[in-house]
């Protein structure tokens, strides 16, 4: 179908109307015990009185970190990128990050803000221990329930009838740009206008085109899509999430490739204007004056597109495992070696020279233990350029960021992408407070608790345990091979 059959079909079908009025009938119950439960509350205009005490809320603070995962951290990162001096977050256990956001904690006027929808976020809290001391009123936290570890007054509730990824609209996605220094009715007003838009039923509405675009790749079996940004990598990012969490089931959905253009069709956030064509779609971001607006259309889209893939887009099914699966591994404090086959560094070149029959390699690496390495970031990047002329595609996802994004998509989406989950060992370690494990356990646990995922879900996975310099040599090797 082309994409102008696919808008008329979404008008044909009413899918804007049902989506406002009986969602049941185009999204199935997925993991909910019922239609009631189906999170629709991004939908609803904001009222401004919710939003503008929050400046005074946060006193004379310069400084503010944010502690989280997902959903939960993902907007903070863009505002990040807009606001350096004054916005910072921790999302992973490098420890060089965790190193200079302790010293950015220490300092008298900043603020830690602890993230987590659901309040039971392992990592976060993690995280949040190894920081060390700070001054009860000078932690702040975001859920969508009160927690007694925190102060009340400091507490931000969100609504339950959200998924984190579509936080957007919320004290997730607002408070991080606020004390940056958005205007809070720009950011209210630009919600409304695009809640207003979504919800016109013609061709006019802006979300119409861009699940067209989607579905007529998903309809030609194009389940590729490049995913760029030409300025804030964070946006890329936040689109990543959206798509995989949301789409990645029953082997459906699209799989995006960061950084990625041809030979796929690609989604581009542009500097200049705005395209749409067969093969690509650029949208045009100016920054924090019109972010929220065109952000906040691809929850419609992302939605619709998934009625039409006949998934249900709000849920994320197998996410849950490898929390499942970590849990029981550290509480019975035994590793079942017997159920995973190691493999040294050298493995990684044998799987991306083997030849398959597909047109196209897709070789995702899911890498434990990182530490902030731009030589490694570097020699990826040369290492993805390289083979992407021989149709070898590479994709890199970080624990533990990873598991609370694109985990869904890599055990429901396309069966036919090749894992490599490396665990890096050698780091210095560091011990959780109140824990009987430390970091570099937990680490590693985790490793193991995704792997046995993966393979539960009948994933192609290898697990390889190295070191970053063994890595490094491994990527080398391949870049200067020339006999495949």
């Amino acid at each position: 179908m082309t994409i102008s059959e696919i808008e008329s079909l979404i008008l044909e079908q009413k899918i804007i109307e049902k989506l406002f009025r009986s969602p049941k009938k185009i999204f199935n119950k997925g993991s909910f015990k019922s239609y009631k439960e189906f999170p629709l509350d991004w939908m609803d205009d904001l009222n401004i009185a919710n939003f503008t005490g929050i400046e005074k809320s946060f006193r004379s603070y310069k400084k503010y970190i944010f502690i989280g995962m997902g959903g939960a951290i993902s907007s903070v990162k863009i505002a990040s990128f807009y606001f350096p001096k004054k916005i910072f977050y921790l999302d992973n256990f490098e420890n060089e990050k965790i190193k200079f956001i302790q010293k950015i904690s220490k300092e008298q006027e900043s603020a830690i803000i602890v993230c987590s929808k659901s309040g039971k976020t392992i990592e976060t809290f993690i995280l949040n221990s190894i920081l060390g001391e700070k001054n009860h009123e000078d932690i702040y936290f975001i859920s969508d329930d009160y927690d007694s570890r925190f102060d009340k007054k400091n507490t931000f509730i969100t609504p339950k009838k959200i998924p984190g990824r579509f936080g957007l609209c919320t004290y997730f996605g607002i408070i991080p740009f606020i004390l940056g220094g958005v205007n809070v009715k720009n950011i209210i007003n630009q919600i409304n206008l695009a809640n207003k838009e979504c919800r016109i039923i013609s061709k006019n509405n802006p979300a119409i085109p861009k699940i067209a675009f989607l579905f007529s790749q998903f309809d030609q079996g194009l389940k590729i899509l490049g995913i760029n940004s030409e300025k804030n990598n964070y946006v890329k990012e936040w689109i990543e999430q959206l798509i995989s969490e949301s789409t990645g089931k029953n082997n459906s959905g699209l799989y995006p490739l960061m950084n990625v253009k041809k030979p796929f069709p690609y989604l581009n956030f542009s500097n200049d204007t705005n395209i749409l064509n067969s093969k690509k779609l650029e949208v045009k971001l100016s920054g924090p004056e019109n972010l929220f607006y065109q952000l906040h259309i691809w929850l419609y889209v992302i939605a619709i597109f998934g009625s039409l893939l006949k998934i249900q887009p709000f849920d994320q099914p197998n996410v849950e495992q490898t929390k499942i699966n970590t849990q029981i591994i550290l509480s019975s404090n035994e590793k079942d070696y017997s159920k995973y086959k190691v493999y040294s560094s050298d493995k990684i070149s044998k799987i991306i020279r083997k030849k398959i029959p597909e047109k196209f390699k897709i070789i995702n690496f899911c890498i434990f233990g990182l530490n902030k390495d731009v030589d490694f970031s570097s020699k990826f990047e040369i290492l993805k350029q390289h083979l992407s002329k021989k149709n070898i595609f590479l994709s890199i996802n970080v624990a533990p960021q990873y598991l609370h994004s694109t985990g869904q998509m890599l055990k429901g989406s396309e069966h036919k992408i090749t894992n490599i989950l490396i665990n890096l060992h050698g780091n210095v370690d560091l011990n959780i407070p109140n824990s009987l494990y430390t970091l570099n356990t937990f680490v590693k646990t985790q490793a193991i608790a995704d792997y046995l995922a993966l393979k539960k879900k009948k994933r192609k996975v290898y697990f390889v345990e190295t070191n970053l310099e063994e890595l490094k040599k491994q990527f080398k090797i391949l870049n200067n091979d020339t006999t495949f």
